[in-house]
């Protein structure tokens, strides 16, 4: 299973493209690193949220206890993360910033795990058929 990330507005696909794909349209600059991103909101992660392969997400710990999330992939378990074991430790009062890869939803332990996308112009494409 070949894994590529590509601009959905252009089709440059060479080395010459990663500039292009590191610039977000909508924050107006380098994706993150330069700017900021350009967040939505998705919401408390006590719940399932989908939000797409390969989203990259920032995830903000409003709570003195450490949280959990982890990504599952349609057909999986939506069930909570319960600790170190499964799931990725989010510290408290705190963001990270996570990629959902090949997952496309992600979920929480607690109420006060809350998820915000990156807009982003370019999307994970898994194409079974290459490499």
């Amino acid at each position: 299973m070949a894994v590529k990330r590509n601009n959905i507005n252009r089709s440059a696909l060479d080395q010459g493209a990663i500039t292009s794909v590191e610039h977000n349209v909508l924050a107006g600059g380098k994706k993150h690193v330069t700017v900021g991103p350009a967040l939505t909101i998705v919401g408390a992660l006590n719940v399932a949220r989908s939000v797409g392969i390969g989203a990259s997400l920032w995830i903000y710990n409003n709570s003195a206890t450490v949280g959990f999330v982890r990504t599952f992939a349609p057909g999986e378990s939506p069930a909570a993360p319960t600790g170190i074991s499964d799931g990725i430790a989010v510290p408290p009062n705190s963001y990270v910033y996570l990629n959902t890869g090949t997952k496309m939803s992600i979920i929480g332990n607690a109420a006060t795990l809350a998820c915000y996308l990156v807009q982003d112009d370019t999307r994970l494409n898994i194409d079974d058929n290459q490499g």
